[in-house]
């Protein structure tokens, strides 16, 4: 009897010590999106839509220190959890007795997730001890109304070449509670300004519907590059909109620059306004407006001739612009005559040059005035004063001065 006490006692004491250890362990409150959850299935449920994401936040103390510990919050059932699971977990942390720690996990709720009751299960756990366990009710709902992008297919997929045709076919389904009726289908590359449209005239609850294939003409001289193909479906008589877009290609066609060769790559614009200026006035001033057209980065050269003496030419920013593929830059040209600039007339001779070769010559009309010269009659008449007061004063002070008094002798 005393031999199978002894083991007894052992198992008793060790599921003990586990007892003790778990209940060192606590999870004191738990909230989804602020809202406080309780474990007891009596309780209300809370009701979520699927096709959000949730915060589940955690928060637990432990009565002694506890390494290595890590929080998760899952739901089980959900059909392609193997793929896409309902569940989020935190980076381990350690833990220090008598503390709270807080966590916060965001929990995504697929949009096809089934509509049916759940469990929003909560797992804190480390390395070694047992793990503390505890299971909310859910009820998780259908948005009244909820259309989704089930699938956009290009034909082409990737890539089209330039001035052929791009076919788009959308397929969409209903995820919200009311069938959706006349929704409004719209695909389109901005950048090149074309578009179509399409109706689809029911998609009732949890179906599927496709459009007719939408039919999109690329330009014959569409530059090379990727584009964004932009669809827009429009539902809820009109109240709600969703937009997905997805890249393609586009080829630019070699023969193109031969059928259209006096399209410009490059397009220059000069405020040529004819300038008037005074010498000791603000500088003359003309801008140029550069707008590179190409698939590459393209070198500007600007430079200025012509200019009358004593006049200085400044470019800014700087005589060499560098502009990027599809971009635009702007130079400033200013003249500024100096004090001894003559009255002029004349027309500055703008070149902007492209990668070694003049894309383009503008001439630049300018009108000095110079300073009024100084006469020497204003001088003149002011020294003419002076002298004149000076006299004045001069006679005044003979006058009030007193006179000596001379010896007269009269000789008979």
């Amino acid at each position: 009897m005393r031999k199978l006490l002894i083991p007894f006692l052992i198992i008793l004491t060790f599921v003990a010590s586990i007892a003790s250890v778990h209940a060192q362990l606590v999870v004191e409150g738990v909230k989804v999106d602020q809202i406080a959850l309780n474990p007891s299935p009596t309780l209300t449920v809370l009701s979520l839509e699927r096709g959000q994401e949730i915060e589940v936040e955690i928060r637990m103390s432990s009565l002694v220190a506890r390494s290595n510990v890590e929080v998760q919050a899952f739901i089980s059932g959900y059909e392609y959890n193997n793929a896409n699971g309902i569940f989020d977990r935190s980076q381990v942390f350690d833990m220090q007795p008598n503390t709270t720690y807080v966590k916060r996990l965001n929990v995504k709720l697929p949009t096809d997730t089934e509509v049916d009751s759940y469990k929003l299960r909560v797992l804190v756990s480390d390395r070694f001890n047992s793990e503390v366990s505890l299971d909310y009710n859910l009820r998780i709902d259908a948005k009244r109304h909820s259309i989704a992008f089930k699938e956009i297919l290009l034909n082409p997929q990737n890539s089209i070449m330039a001035g052929r045709a791009l076919l788009a076919t959308v397929r969409l389904e209903n995820y919200g509670q009311r069938s959706e009726k006349d929704v409004r289908v719209q695909t389109s590359i901005p950048e090149l300004g074309v578009s179509a449209v399409d109706y689809i005239n029911e998609i009732k609850y949890e179906d599927q519907e496709q459009t007719e294939e939408l039919y999109l003409k690329i330009p014959a001289c569409a530059n090379h590059g990727t584009y964004n193909v932009i669809t827009k479906v429009t539902y809820e008589n009109g109240r709600t909109t969703i937009t997905k877009s997805v890249p393609i290609q586009i080829l630019s066609d070699d023969t193109c620059d031969e059928q259209t060769p006096n399209v410009p790559k490059t397009q220059i614009l000069v405020n040529n306004a004819p300038q008037t200026i005074h010498v000791g006035s603000q500088p003359a001033l003309w801008t140029v407006t550069i707008t590179n057209k190409e698939n590459t980065a393209q070198q500007y050269a600007i430079s200025v001739t012509g200019e009358p003496q004593e006049t200085t030419i400044h470019i800014l920013p700087t005589t060499l612009l560098v502009v990027q593929p599809k971009t635009t830059q702007i130079a400033t040209i200013t003249a500024t005559p100096t004090e001894e600039s003559l009255a002029s007339t004349s027309n500055l001779a703008l070149t902007v040059t492209a990668q070694d070769s003049v894309a383009q010559t503008t001439y630049l009309p300018l009108t000095i005035i110079p300073a009024p010269s100084r006469d020497a009659t204003p001088v003149l008449e002011t020294l003419l004063v002076v002298l004149v007061l000076i006299a004045v004063v001069l006679a005044i002070l003979l006058i009030i001065s007193p006179g000596k008094k001379q010896n007269i002798q009269t000789y008979y």
